[in-house]
């Protein structure tokens, strides 16, 4: 039978407020035996053990933790019970766990066992979400349980209080809205939205991709060799997912017409020609800004509603409205020379955690694309985009400018 001399030791001498040198002056010993005692090395010698107890006025079954070592031993007989065929039928097993948890409430591994047990029975299903936040607070709780538990919240938790559910369990375990929406959506037999779901954490995951592939090398608005890499091997992964790396493709923009990779396309094609400009190769910046304007004079020419994908298997379920105009003009701004900045703050990005909306809402996978201002910027702003400086004052450069701003959206101005 394991002692816990040094862990009761410990809290007595604490109560007490007593240092161990001062302990050790009352009991004639020295420091270094208290010390060796609290840290488990060694035990006091047998006829110092009823001094000890009489001095913090407690038993000698108290100053050695026969309880709790009796405790502990009855734990393990009853966990090697429970994990056994001892039981007849699934309510046998759970009237024994329920007992258990009463034994013993702060025992994390039981009250897994007790959520587990719950699982099942539609009933209860109240009872085993509070368990299941219970084990979410112990202190003990391991990371292979919490993913297996959130999931499980997920899962059971009713709609009016599932969004709420997400914003604090997938922040705090750093855990995919959804991840944890697919998961849901296969419990419940809703496999058109698991799919959908499974596509979006897809989606995440390639964007962490992405983003990792300039962030950890810290090659945001850092224009050198090594960033004009990142960005090649960015796009050459996005050519891959959708066929596009074929004899007669365009490096940047594929076959050049519009879908939802539109966003990223733009961006790091922007970002090799800023390389491309910096490292003096004129012409091939050009060539770069030009495959840019090219797709953006597409897109912003598509119709509304046109329904655009990723043209990518894996991403298969995800389609979005293209959509004009600015619904709140309280979300725009002046930006530089007269064009007006949209905020955007409802489209969802590729990467943007997934806002969870209703089964039956229209809006569920809907992209609205408001504003092209976004999309100028490199070709207007002389701060973080000064890599163009060297090509600024040729005059197709401002012709690019000029292509790209027919398609900005004004906003009225407020009376």
């Amino acid at each position: 039978m394991k002692l816990y001399i040094d862990e009761t030791l410990k809290r007595l001498r604490r109560i007490r407020g007593l240092t161990q040198e001062q302990l050790a002056e009352q009991l004639g010993v020295s420091f270094q035996s208290v010390s060796r005692w609290e840290n488990g090395l060694s035990y006091p010698d047998i006829e110092l053990i009823p001094e000890i107890a009489a001095f913090f006025e407690v038993s000698t079954d108290v100053l050695m933790g026969v309880e709790k070592a009796t405790m502990e031993q009855n734990l393990a007989r009853d966990k090697k019970i429970l994990r056994t065929d001892a039981f007849e039928t699934a309510e046998e097993r759970l009237a024994f766990i329920e007992e258990l948890h009463r034994k013993y409430p702060h025992d994390a591994e039981i009250l897994v066992d007790l959520v587990y047990a719950l699982s099942g029975d539609p009933a209860r299903r109240d009872e085993m979400r509070g368990h299941i936040r219970e084990y979410l607070a112990h202190p003990d709780a391991e990371k292979a349980y919490i993913d297996q538990l959130v999931c499980l919240l997920t899962a059971s938790e009713p709609e009016d209080s599932l969004t709420a559910l997400l914003d604090t369990y997938a922040a705090e375990y750093d855990m995919s809205r959804s991840a944890l929406l697919a998961y849901r959506a296969s419990a419940r037999g809703e496999w058109e939205e698991y799919r959908r779901y499974r596509q979006y954490n897809t989606l995440e995951i390639l964007s962490r991709l992405f983003d990792r592939i300039f962030e950890h090398r810290g090659l945001w608005f850092n224009w050198n060799p090594a960033a004009e890499d990142a960005a090649r091997r960015k796009l050459s992964i996005l050519n891959l997912l959708t066929g596009m790396d074929g004899d007669g493709m365009d490096f940047i923009t594929g076959d050049g017409e519009p879908d939802l990779w539109y966003g990223e396309r733009i961006a790091w094609g922007f970002q090799l020609a800023g390389n491309y400009a910096m490292s003096g190769r004129t012409e091939e910046a050009f060539a770069a800004i030009d495959s840019v304007v090219r797709l953006a004079e597409k897109f912003y020419s598509i119709p509304e509603g046109s329904v655009l994908t990723y043209r990518c298997p894996e991403l298969s379920e995800l389609r979005e409205t293209f959509r004009y105009g600015v619904r709140n003009p309280d979300d725009v701004f002046d930006f530089s020379e007269n064009l007006h900045r949209c905020m955007r703050s409802d489209e969802m990005f590729c990467g943007t955690d997934l806002k969870y909306r209703r089964k039956n809402s229209e809006e569920e996978f809907d992209h609205h694309v408001e504003c092209a201002a976004w999309d100028i910027i490199p070709l207007t702003d002389t701060e973080e985009w000064s890599c163009f400086d060297g090509i600024r004052g040729d005059g197709r450069f401002a012709e690019y400018a000029e292509r790209m701003r027919k398609f900005v959206i004004p906003v009225p101005e407020k009376a």
